[in-house]
């Protein structure tokens, strides 16, 4: 639910890790389903994965950068 007031948004926001996608630094193992996936979609998909720390809270929400 948003929160606006005078037309201002208010919002909380918790930043916990940060990274770059594409070019990676290492190339990780890839999972079969992500195999499948980049047969699919073609050259300019990239397999990524995240790992989220423990300290992260159980209610989060991903949105693009």
């Amino acid at each position: 639910e948003e929160d606006e007031v005078m037309g201002l948004k208010f919002s909380k926001e918790m930043v916990i890790a940060g990274g770059q996608v594409v070019p990676m630094d290492n190339k990780p193992e890839i999972t079969a389903i992500q195999t499948k996936l980049l047969k699919k979609l073609g050259d300019n998909a990239y397999p990524f994965t995240f790992h989220f720390p423990d300290s992260a809270p159980s209610s989060i929400t991903l949105q693009p950068g």
